[in-house]
């Protein structure tokens, strides 16, 4: 809710990259993403294909600073 009472409508983002490097899939997708939102998100969302799983604690870290979210599901 913001200050005046008025409820803010809830605002989200989708990005999909087809990429095989994982530093340039998220790269392609936080700014395709951020573009959408127009600001911080509260909370975000990854799902990976399996060849992107081996590096999939770097791709986390990257997404949190990338987008300057605390909260990450995936």
């Amino acid at each position: 809710m913001t200050l005046s009472g008025q409820r803010e409508a809830a605002r989200f983002a989708a990005a999909l990259s087809t990429r095989a490097e994982t530093t340039a899939a998220v790269e392609e997708v936080c700014d395709t993403a951020m573009a959408q939102l127009g600001k911080q998100p509260d909370l975000a969302m990854v799902f990976v294909s399996p060849h992107h799983v081996e590096n999939l604690a770097q791709l986390a870290e990257q997404v949190c600073d990338a987008i300057g979210c605390d909260s990450l599901l995936g």
